[in-house]
C-alpha cells in the first residue's frame, strides 16, 4: 500500500488482503477485551500493532469506527452516569477544543513527536507516584484548572495519535475519583472528542462514508469483547484496580516508545 500523504486518505477495505484483515480483526477483537477489563486502553494495544501492520496514519483512521463505538457504550455501562460525569461536564468542551486542533495537526504533523510526548507524560507520572502515591493535595485544590488542561491534551492527543486517555487517567488517579465514575466519565469525555474526529476526517475526506460503514462490523467484534473484559473487572477489588491502572501505564509507555522505534527502524 502507499503511504498516507497529507491528506491522509485511507483506501477502500477491499483493497486489503486477507491476512491483512484477519490480523485488523485479531488485534481488534484484544484491544477490546483490554478496554473493558481497564475500562480504557483500546488504543494503547492497537495503535502500536496497526502502525508496524499498516502505517500511523492509516492505523488511527482504522480504529475511528471501532474506538467510537465501544467509547459509547463503555460511558452509559453500569448506570449512574449523571452522577458519574454531574462534576465534569465540561470536561467534553475542553477535549472537544483539543480535539479539533489535534486532527488538524494530525493531517499535517509528524505522529512520533506527539507519541514521544505522550510517552514522557506517562513516565513523569509514574516516577513521581512512587513518591507520593494516589493523590496530589495541589492538583484536588486547583482541579478545575488540572481538569481543562488535561481535557485540551487528552483531546488533542486522542485525534493525533488515537490514544489520549492517560492525561485524564493521570488527572483522575490525583483526584481520587473512584472506579466506576472515572470509567464513565473518561469514556463520556472522549466520546465528544470521538465525535469531533470522525466528522472531521469525514469532511476533510480522508475517511469516506462508505468505508466508516465498511469498518463497522469490526466495531461490533470490538464491542462483543469489551464486554468479555467488563466481566473480568467487575470481579476486581478497587485496591487491585489501581495497581493494575498503574500497571497499564507501564506498558502503554513502553508501547508509545516501541511505536516510535518501529516508525524508526521499520520499513
Amino acid at each position: 500500500m502507499p503511504p498516507l500523504g497529507l491528506s491522509a486518505r485511507l483506501v477502500s477495505l477491499a483493497d486489503f488482503a486477507l491476512w491483512e484483515l484477519a490480523a485488523f480483526a485479531a488485534v481488534v477483537a484484544a484491544a477490546g477485551f483490554l478496554h473493558g477489563v481497564v475500562g480504557f486502553g483500546f488504543p494503547i494495544l492497537a495503535m502500536p500493532v496497526l502502525s508496524a501492520l499498516f502505517d500511523a496514519k492509516r492505523a488511527v483512521l482504522l480504529t475511528v469506527v471501532p474506538i467510537l463505538v465501544i467509547v459509547a457504550v463503555s460511558a452509559v455501562r453500569g448506570g449512574g452516569l449523571r452522577a458519574s460525569v454531574g462534576r465534569y461536564w465540561w470536561l467534553p468542551l475542553c477535549t472537544a477544543a483539543g480535539g479539533l486542533a489535534g486532527v488538524r495537526a494530525f493531517l499535517i504533523a509528524p505522529v512520533e513527536a506527539v507519541t514521544l510526548l505522550l510517552a514522557a507524560l506517562i513516565l513523569l507520572y509514574l516516577v513521581l507516584d512512587r513518591y507520593a502515591p494516589g493523590r496530589s493535595a495541589f492538583v484536588e485544590r486547583h482541579w478545575v484548572a488540572f481538569g481543562a488542561a488535561a481535557g485540551l491534551a487528552g483531546g488533542a492527543m486522542e485525534t493525533t495519535v488515537n490514544i489520549g486517555v492517560p492525561p485524564l487517567l493521570i488527572y483522575f488517579l490525583l483526584v481520587r475519583v473512584e472506579p466506576l465514575a472515572m470509567v464513565q466519565s473518561i469514556n463520556f469525555v472522549f466520546l465528544a472528542s470521538k465525535l469531533v474526529q470522525a466528522a472531521t476526517l469525514m469532511h476533510a475526506g480522508a475517511l469516506p462514508p462508505r468505508t466508516a460503514a465498511a469498518l463497522v462490523p469490526f466495531a461490533a467484534l470490538a464491542t462483543a469483547t469489551l464486554y468479555a473484559g467488563m466481566r473480568v473487572r467487575d470481579r476486581l477489588s478497587v485496591d487491585t484496580y489501581r495497581r493494575a491502572l498503574r500497571v497499564f501505564l507501564w506498558l502503554a509507555a513502553a508501547g508509545l516508545l516501541a511505536r516510535v522505534v518501529w516508525g524508526a527502524v521499520g520499513p
